[in-house]
């Protein structure tokens, strides 16, 4: 059963949905419960021009409750009403730190600018969760957690719809341009788009609930998240079979292998180093001599580029250690280069380094940000981004190899590859059955595109937390104390992306000595044809 009530005071007329179950989370002494309601919330604004510009105000929002069975939806027009109505349903589902509800609230980001001021937020280091200033996650009333779901379903509302629940998002939206206040009556289709948006929400939550909290009893912040810990229950389970002809290196133990994995991470300072001048992501560029003029164009599109470089490509698998540097290292060995370029020049119209990875330059000049031509710069790349750049660029003298690292080669870890393979699998299943518009196909794709997601995930030590304005706690966890929760290695994601563009960019080289014109290339497809139309 569902129904809408509206909340105009506090004798409106109003039911509660019953609590049928109820999940245990956490452990030893940060164990607490979950009440089973599936729960969303949302704001619908307006914009006013004022003297100083414009301002966004909220005039109606919304609240849904379900148990599965009955679902209710409860209209406020007031934000003293949403206030009293939360506090309601803490004392009667006696909500607490111990005893929590989960309310989902898509673009948390926009919402809470229009909350934040109005609660008084639980102040725990485990109430409250921002990924940046102004980007919550997560924050705490009471014991009333207001969970992103977007960050979990990628996409917007819509997506989210379709990709979970069997409420689709209406056709249409509110007239934004319209000015409204709490006064303003709406329509019998607008209360149903704004009724519809939260039953979307709860189904989500009833989703959550099916799939991933009851089971793990855990509640993610992020789809990446939800991958990570897959990984741990899936190294766990390796270990625990001992099968030492899984991998390059025997996982004996849990222990063991963790310490492995701190053999081989790098001390802080070249972990920042890794991530700001080694790690490049994929390469999207469009060809600056054919900017502005239309092309008849032919398109290849790789498929499941990053998969298969996981699965069929190599990552270090050895501490790096620093060595004189040798070429043949280049053809058997992961390399860490840091290099000095004298005279250099692009040989093509095709320009592949950024400008924010070069570390030092003189007389550099530009190409939308790549590197046309210098008289001197200064980068760190894997092995496969330095013969990249023997590819598509020349020097007047040979390259300095300032400093050398090197590692031995190996497969990706196990535990990774048979979860990517089992979602990569699952989805081409799907899709061979012709299901490729189902549900079910749209979890699988983002599962196995999340796994990417999942090595380049970078450790934050600072915090953001909010009382009464924003601040950053920085420096608020110890380097050493959060390498210790991994199962990645920064090697991994910085290996992925260096042999996709590896693969990209020798694809481009042989197009364009072939006497192929390429317009545009990214990571998954490029654009070529024999001659400019």
């Amino acid at each position: 059963m569902k129904r809408v009530f509206d909340i105009k005071n506090e004798q409106s007329f109003y039911q509660l949905p019953a609590v049928k179950n109820v999940v245990h989370m956490g452990r030893g002494e940060h164990k607490y419960q979950t009440l089973e309601l599936y729960s969303g919330f949302d704001i619908e604004t307006t914009n006013i021009y004022q003297i100083d510009g414009w301002a966004a105000y909220a005039y109606h929002m919304q609240l849904s409750l379900s148990n599965g069975s009955d679902t209710y939806v409860y209209f406020f027009r007031h934000w003293e009403h949403v206030s009293w109505f939360l506090d309601l349903i803490i004392d009667h589902y006696k909500i607490s730190s111990e005893n929590r509800l989960v309310v989902w609230i898509a673009n948390f980001s926009f919402e809470f600018q229009f909350m934040r001021r109005r609660f008084e937020w639980d102040q725990d280091e485990f109430s409250f969760f921002a990924k940046e200033d102004r980007q919550p996650l997560k924050a705490t009333y009471h014991g009333i957690e207001f969970r992103e779901a977007l960050s979990i379903s990628g996409g917007n509302l819509a997506f989210l719809a379709k990709t979970y629940c069997k409420t689709q998002k209406l056709v249409g939206d509110l007239d934004y341009s319209i000015e409204r206040n709490s006064k303003t009556k709406l329509t019998d289709q607008e209360r149903a788009y704004c009724e519809n948006d939260v039953v979307i929400l709860s189904e989500f939550s009833e989703y959550m609930f099916r799939n991933y909290i009851r089971k793990y009893r855990k509640i993610p912040l992020t789809k990446t998240s939800m991958i990570i810990d897959q990984y741990k229950r899936n190294l766990h389970t390796l270990c625990k079979k001992r099968d030492e002809e899984n991998h390059l290196f025997a996982l004996t133990s849990l222990n063991e292998y963790k310490a492995y994995l701190l053999r081989c991470m790098p001390d802080e300072d070249t972990y920042n180093l890794w991530f700001k001048w080694l790690f490049r992501g994929g390469y999207v560029h469009a060809n600056a001599a054919y900017a502005d003029i239309e092309v008849m164009a032919a398109m290849r599109d790789i498929t499941s580029h990053y998969p298969g470089r996981m699965n069929l490509g190599y990552c270090p698998v050895t501490p790096f250690k620093k060595v004189p540097f040798d070429p043949a290292y280049l053809d058997n060995k992961c390399c860490i280069l840091h290099v000095q370029f004298d005279q250099i020049r692009a040989k093509t119209s095709h320009t592949i380094e950024s400008k924010n990875k070069v570390v030092n330059s003189i007389g550099a000049r530009w190409d939308n940000g790549r590197l046309i031509s210098a008289d001197y710069v200064e980068v760190y790349l894997t092995e496969m981004d330095f013969k990249i750049y023997q590819l598509f660029y020349e020097f007047e003298v040979p390259p300095t190899i300032i400093e050398c690292w090197i590692s031995e080669r190996g497969k990706y870890p196990p535990y990774l590859l048979e979860v990517l393979n089992q979602a990569y699998k699952e989805k081409n299943q799907l899709k061979s059955a012709g299901l490729s518009g189902s549900q079910q196909y749209s979890i699988k794709k983002s599962e196995v595109n999340t796994n990417y997601g999942a090595t380049v995930k970078r450790l934050k030590r600072s915090r953001w937390i909010y009382q009464d304005d924003w601040e950053e706690l920085e420096n608020d966890s110890d380097y050493y104390e959060e390498i210790q929760k991994l199962v990645l290695l920064p090697q991994h994601g910085i290996w992925i992306t260096s042999a996709a563009r590896y693969e990209l960019l020798t694809m481009l080289w042989k197009l364009t000595s072939a006497g192929v014109t390429v317009y545009y290339m990214d990571t998954d497809s490029s654009l070529d044809r024999k001659s400019v139309v």
